[in-house]
């Protein structure tokens, strides 16, 4: 399977629906939202996730060196080439680390709609 990363996870969602990618990251909306698994017109299963804000994307361009606001990143765990997990962390404009609480995924490699698939 794939993953796909877009701008909006509106953008992603014909390839969800299609069946044609196991996970979509996105951006956008400056706050986090899923992850939500998607069962697509196939009954292929997948899953879409917004990540929060980047702390400052308030222009099309980088300004300054620092963070204007609270930012967040997120890490995304892999097995066996599937994605299993989200680990959102943030970052304070005082420097501050908050690890958030892990995020499983759902298991898919088991399921028969993804199992042989080859993609």
């Amino acid at each position: 399977m794939s993953r796909l990363l877009v701008h909006d996870a509106d953008l992603g969602r014909p390839a969800l629906d299609r069946g044609c990618v196991d996970l979509v990251l996105a951006g956008h909306l400056h706050l986090q939202v899923g992850p939500d698994e998607v069962i697509g017109d196939n009954g292929r299963t997948g899953t879409t996730y917004t990540n929060g804000t980047t702390g400052g994307a308030a222009y099309a361009f980088a300004l300054g060196s620092k963070l204007r606001r609270d930012a967040e990143v997120t890490l995304v765990t892999f097995r066996d080439g599937r994605p299993t997990g989200l680990q959102p962390v943030g970052i304070r404009t005082n420097g501050e680390i908050v690890v958030k609480d892990f995020i499983d995924l759902p298991d898919v490699s088991t399921r028969p709609d993804i199992v042989g698939n080859g993609n």
